[in-house]
């Protein structure tokens, strides 16, 4: 299988790609953590159950991966490039903290 590389992508970046190709957009933060995030859609599967769980994400659409501060997105993102054929991956770099500071 060919693997995908990925992308690191600031915040702005981030509010651009979401308005102009609607990707999938995946939190791999634990279910309990802070701060929720309710300004866009996304999926969350904790990066503990990403393994079990990739059938969920789909390689047509561009993906972007996210969670608190950039670190386990890294882990999820090797995984994902690893296993799946995604077309487009983007990682949202300082995580959804950094973003949320720049709101």
């Amino acid at each position: 299988m060919q693997m995908s590389e990925y992308q690191d992508i600031d915040g702005q970046t981030f509010d651009q790609i979401r308005a102009e190709i609607a990707p999938q957009i995946l939190d791999v933060r634990n279910l309990n953590e802070w701060p929720k995030v309710t300004e866009f859609e996304h999926l969350r599967i904790p990066l503990a159950e990403l393994e079990q769980n990739l059938h969920l994400i789909d390689p047509e659409r561009p993906l972007v991966v996210f969670c608190q501060s950039g670190i386990r997105s890294i882990t999820a993102l090797n995984l994902i490039t690893e296993r799946l054929a995604v077309r487009t991956v983007y990682h949202l770099k300082g995580g959804i903290l950094k973003w949320k500071t720049q709101q």
